[in-house]
């Protein structure tokens, strides 16, 4: 018991985002084995639909969480927390017919209105267990993470092995809301109450509608590419480029999740001096993140996911190094969110995701004119890259650092990462040898400029690890 004690919290939060990426992986894999094509992409559908609805109503009731420093204001947000679950959800209902009919898809009415059930639920839930993590207590948020997610794997799979119907979907998402829901008022350590004070609702409401604009643009870029593919190419093909990108970037949305839950407290504690150091290590932890994930994905992307999913979802190699691309932009497009969401500069990080959305609409254009998933995967890449350039030409307001830092570190490592999937995709010929020889050669690139920017930075690998992984504290920086 003592030992465990000892295990700093935000490492078990980490354990908890594995397990959210792992649980979602395996419940795609199942699916994907269980269900016939068709049925697994309506289960997709499904999921798309719950996942946009949810990101453009994002009011960044969390992270006025974690701000949060009084009872009467987390009670606020409950009552604003269930406003916006209610609306969420009659939308969600009443709209059903029209998200079916958007997929040609009758059958999918029920599955969206259950989903709809399940955002009324989510409101519910007691926002202590995000308000604790400010002081780096994590254990009531893992727990909750855990025992949800384990919930809707369970039932989802279940369900499938039973019936062999995309509705395995929406249960599950039925029984996650559920779960979390009386998981968090179980663990929560101050009653949990409901107020309305109007100096808070409005505060709340300044905070949090720039999060909503930010939510529809981040909808559009991160899920539109799906819609397009159901609506343009059907749900078999969609299924396809589904298994391929799901094992490519939902690791990211556990990984954002994590970094945010630990370096928004670090930028929110840190005082004036220790801003500067906090942010080289932020942009370093960013890039790391996107470089490995680049470089891996363009060498085991394809074997993993015929593995995985099994060989009727073998794709070419050029379509992974595109999503590797992607991927890797994505990755390193959380760049903005822990110091801005810190310091309540989120007019930047709305134009930056809106700005992001011109890479789905040249890619939507070219797919609709080619009828090829490669150009819709080029022109994302094209238009979020130059949006992550914008972005750091204009991130100085927010981070006291030099762009010239920011531009070596993040940028010179996407060019690396584009460099080798361009490589890969026009010369290895599919052959694993040569395709690990040409990521090699741009991982030790790749490995030497981590190295020079942590020197440059003035910066310690312990304590890059110190900032990923801190230990719980009572006030102050954890670093």
């Amino acid at each position: 018991m003592t030992r465990l004690k000892k295990i700093p919290s935000s490492l078990l939060l980490g354990i908890a985002n594995i397990t959210d990426v792992g649980s979602a992986l395996f419940r795609g894999i199942a699916l994907a084995h269980l269900l016939a094509p068709e049925q697994f992409g309506l289960a997709i559908t499904v999921s798309v639909v719950a996942g946009i609805v949810e990101l453009i109503t994002d009011l960044g009731i969390t992270p006025l969480a974690v701000r949060s420093n009084s009872a009467k204001e987390l009670a606020t947000l409950h009552a604003i927390s269930i406003l916006r679950g209610g609306i969420v959800g009659f939308f969600i209902i009443a709209c059903a017919p029209v998200f079916a009919w958007t997929f040609h898809t009758p059958a999918t009415t029920p599955a969206y209105i259950i989903v709809g059930v399940s955002s009324l639920i989510r409101g519910f839930a007691s926002l202590d267990v995000d308000a604790r993590t400010r002081r780096y207590d994590y254990n009531p948020k893992v727990i909750c993470l855990i025992v949800s997610q384990i919930a809707w794997t369970g039932t989802s799979i279940i369900y499938a092995s039973v019936t062999h119907d995309f509705l395995a979907m929406a249960v599950g998402v039925l029984t996650f809301m559920l779960t979390y829901v009386a998981t968090s008022h179980i663990l929560s350590a101050q009653p949990w109450r409901l107020a309305w004070d109007q100096a808070i609702v409005a505060e709340s409401w300044r905070y949090g509608r720039l999060l909503a604009l930010n939510g529809i643009a981040n909808a559009v870029s991160s899920l539109g590419d799906r819609a397009l593919t159901g609506a343009k190419v059907g749900l078999s093909q969609l299924a396809h480029y589904t298994a391929l990108t799901t094992s490519a970037l939902l690791p990211r949305a556990a990984i954002s999740r994590y970094l945010g839950s630990v370096y928004t407290p670090h930028f929110v504690n840190a005082g004036h001096d220790d801003r500067q150091h906090i942010s080289k290590l932020w942009v370093i932890t960013v890039a790391m993140i996107g470089g490995t994930f680049g470089f891996g994905f363009i060498a085991l992307g394809q074997p993993v996911t015929a593995l995985v999913y099994g060989s009727r979802y073998q794709v070419d190699q050029a379509l992974v190094s595109l999503v590797a691309l992607l991927g890797a932009i994505r990755y390193m497009g959380c760049l903005p969110t822990p110091p801005v969401l810190a310091y309540g500069k989120n007019e930047l990080l709305v134009r930056y995701t809106t700005l992001s959305m011109s890479g789905l609409a040249i890619g939507g254009g070219l797919l609709f004119i080619a009828g090829r998933l490669e150009y819709l995967l080029i022109g994302m890449c094209v238009g979020e890259a130059a949006s992550l350039t914008w972005l750091i030409a204009n991130f100085s307001t927010v981070l006291p650092i030099s762009k010239l830092f920011i531009y070596k570190t993040v940028m010179g490592t996407l060019f690396l990462v584009a460099s080798t999937a361009l490589t890969s995709s026009l010369w290895d010929g599919n052959d694993p040898l040569l395709r690990a020889a040409i990521c090699m050669t741009g991982t030790v690139l790749y490995a030497m400029l981590m190295w020079t920017s942590l020197v440059g930075a003035n910066c310690s690998t312990t304590q890059l690890l110190r900032a990923v992984v801190p230990s719980k504290v009572a006030r102050g920086n954890a670093i």
